[in-house]
């Protein structure tokens, strides 16, 4: 055989070895297809005293106060009542309800609290009903605060509760958080009494 046709198989050798080398096995080829599984959200916490459940708790803080969101469902078969609601972050909780009065947005305090009817709900939340935090302390960031939830049938119930800084700070308002003018820029206008109290 000569010199010239020994080189050629040899390339040819050669080639195949490169082509059968480049080749992966299919489990290599699934793992370098497979993407990284998407991390999913932990659900947002919910709660539970008798037969209420709280859940959707949030706090929005703005200059000088902040407005407590939730809501409240009663599975049970007698009605109850949120009748307060009390933290160590903030001086003092008020239970509110933002209303129309002629064409102008107010405040109306429910000194009695928010009914929770019996297979019904209340839902605390920008526009309408919610807990007005009065003086917040000035060193609340974004970590959870303390608030209990005082029911005139079921007792007290406890919450941490995530905070998002509307002051302008820095941090973000998760979705469907509402600024300081859609509850408490109207706050200087208070009715004195709520009409009819509940819905």
């Amino acid at each position: 055989m000569s010199p010239r046709t020994l080189a050629i198989l040899g390339l040819g050798t050669a080639l195949l070895l490169t082509v059968s080398a480049c080749r992966s096995s299919p489990e290599t080829e699934e793992a370098a297809t497979t993407e990284p599984t998407a991390e999913v959200p932990e659900p947002a916490p919910t709660w539970h005293l008798g037969d209420l459940e709280v859940r959707n708790a949030r706090v929005n803080l703005m200059p000088g106060m902040g407005a407590l969101y939730l809501t409240v469902s009663n599975g049970g078969g007698e009605d109850d009542r949120l009748v307060s609601v009390s933290t160590p972050a903030a001086a003092r909780a008020e239970t509110h309800e933002t209303v129309q009065d002629d064409g102008v947005m107010r405040m109306v305090p429910y000194p009695d609290g928010f009914q929770v009817p019996a297979g019904g709900r209340v839902q605390l939340a920008p526009g309408g009903k919610h807990v007005m935090l009065i003086d917040p302390l000035a060193d609340l960031g974004a970590e959870p605060i303390l608030v209990s939830l005082h029911f005139e049938g079921a007792g007290q119930l406890d919450l941490e509760v995530p905070v998002s800084d509307l002051t302008g700070r820095g941090a973000v308002a998760p979705e469907g958080a509402s600024g300081g003018s859609g509850d408490h820029g109207a706050h200087g206008g208070h009715q004195s009494h709520p009409p009819g109290h509940d819905d």
